[in-house]
């Protein structure tokens, strides 16, 4: 979640007794002021303070990109691979936690209340040699379009 998809403030900026300026590239100090009265009005809560940093702690730098695996693998052999190899998150991808609200690569999501200890753990050691079935599809799906994650002893 970024600042733009949840912040709403009201009203628009508008600047009706603008001045010709000397300098027309300048930000002059009546437009900062009027900028900082209305993130004055923002207020965050705790979950948005929380959410923020999850995912923008977690977002990969800008000079980060994933390739998807040369050859696509299907979710049997996904699943056959994972369930005997375990699962190595991708050494550029970052999975933070706090409680059941998880952060990977700047997507956030919520674990059922049997994935929690195996997410927490793969957030902790960025591996799991025993990868539960309730999270195999989750997981599936991040190795189609970015290539996230890997399994153990495979690029994928």
């Amino acid at each position: 979640m970024h600042l733009q998809d949840s912040v709403t403030l009201e009203g628009r900026y508008a600047d009706p007794d603008l001045r010709l300026q000397a300098h027309p590239g300048e930000i002059n100090r009546a437009m900062l002021s009027q900028i900082e009265g209305m993130i004055a009005r923002i207020k965050w809560s705790k979950r948005d303070i929380a959410e923020f940093a999850g995912c923008y702690l977690s977002e990969p730098k800008p000079n980060v990109f994933f390739d998807p695996p040369d050859a696509p693998i299907s979710y049997a052999a996904f699943n056959k691979r994972t369930s005997k190899t375990g699962v190595t998150l991708h050494p550029k991808s970052r999975l933070l936690f706090i409680g059941g609200r998880f952060f990977i690569n700047g997507e956030a999501f919520d674990s059922a209340a049997n994935e929690t200890a195996a997410l927490q753990q793969l957030a902790d050691h960025h591996q799991l040699a025993a990868f539960p079935a309730t999270l195999r599809e989750r997981f599936y799906d991040c190795t189609k379009p970015a290539g996230w994650r890997s399994p153990h002893h495979d690029s994928i």
